[in-house]
């Protein structure tokens, strides 16, 4: 999976000098971060944003990693047996037209699945807006927002999401808010290949990363996808899309996905240990909560700081009924609290603040 993430060279198939194209924005996006050979492919052009334009991918004159396709849907069988001259090991598709558009759509992707597997090559989407990685600063995507190089900065929450656009718009909101970094924005689209199982896997692995957010309308694998979220401390925070009859219906046209039985996946989610979520805010606000703590499967219970007694009992009977335990509470904590608790008055956990000054 890493060579979609660290490529050795890429192809643009379909970048453009048209600043109103999306073919312009992932050019100049890979010009602006990313550090390796970049190959862009349009016949139009013998030369883009100062960087030599080639007409096919034939006419390439070295080997790649990494194809960014955005070009009409149909082409995609013909440069799939391009790449596989380059001895590309996956392409990232951003173009829609594909199985969400219906039964034509479902079968052109299924000709390049099939066709991709012969030849040895990873699908990425399609119907996508890519990936960015917030350290090496590769921003494969046809994202043009001018705010984004201002904004995105390293950091330890990482994301997949099913869908191009929602992840753009989620993208910059968390960004422009602030309080916390990107390791890695990962748009997948139909996941016609690559789903959200594999890049999880990969991002639990990632060292970068310390809390992973997922926004799926449908599970490829299930079974996996729990047992990835068993294995791990770091947290996973998921917001299903396609929870109500009309959105799992229009979850099909957006993505081509069987949304599922939403109350089985939700109580599967919550056995394996992922934390749900119920709208964009949400999902943002815990990641940014997480962000700071890393982990939420420590053993050694959650501490209570409160201002009032009744907000502590509150708070216990809350962790109780999810069954989350309260930390003990060591005798030197207790000493150093003492130090600011009224001599009269010992501390205890929930820990009072309000009566520290009395």
């Amino acid at each position: 999976m890493d060579f979609f993430f660290n490529p050795e060279g890429i192809a643009i198939i379909g970048a453009s000098d048209d600043p109103s194209r999306g073919g312009f924005n992932i050019l100049k996006n890979a010009l602006e971060g990313y550090s390796g050979k970049i190959f862009p492919v349009n016949p139009k052009y013998g030369s883009i944003q100062n960087t030599t334009c080639y007409p096919d991918i034939d006419s390439i004159p070295e080997d790649f990693d990494l194809a960014i396709y955005f070009i009409p849907a149909q082409f995609l069988p013909d440069t799939i047996r391009a790449c596989a001259r380059k001895n590309v090991k996956g392409i990232i598709i951003e173009s829609a037209g594909f199985a969400e558009v219906g039964h034509e759509g479902k079968k052109l992707q299924e000709e390049c699945i099939s066709l991709a597997c012969e030849k040895g090559i990873r699908l990425w989407g399609p119907n996508c807006m890519g990936l960015i990685d917030g350290h090496t600063r590769n921003v494969f995507s046809f994202l043009g927002n001018k705010n984004l190089w201002n904004l995105l900065r390293p950091g330890n929450v990482s994301l997949i999401v099913q869908s191009g656009m929602l992840s753009a718009g989620f993208l910059m909101m968390i960004l422009d808010r602030g309080g916390m970094g990107i390791a890695k924005m990962c748009s997948i689209g139909n996941k016609c290949d690559i789903h959200e199982g594999e890049l999880l896997e990969y991002l639990i692995a990632d060292p970068q990363t310390d809390v992973i957010g997922l926004y799926v309308e449908s599970i490829v694998d299930a079974p996996y996808l729990m047992d990835l979220c068993r294995s791990t401390s770091k947290p996973i925070v998921i917001l299903k899309g396609g929870q109500s009859p009309a959105g799992a219906k229009a979850a099909q046209s957006h993505t081509a996905s069987m949304a599922g039985n939403y109350t089985l996946t939700s109580h599967a989610l919550k056995q394996a240990g992922a934390v749900e979520v119920f709208d964009v805010n949400e999902l943002a606000d815990l990641l940014r909560g997480f962000s700071k703590t890393h982990s939420y499967r420590s053993i050694g219970g959650t501490a209570i700081v409160t201002f009032s007694g009744a907000g502590g009992i509150i708070t216990s009977d809350l962790l109780y009924n999810h069954g989350m335990p309260l930390a003990e509470l060591s005798s030197e904590t207790f000493t150093a609290l003492q130090q600011v608790f009224p001599e009269w008055m010992p501390p205890s956990h929930p820990v009072e603040i309000g009566r520290a000054h009395v």
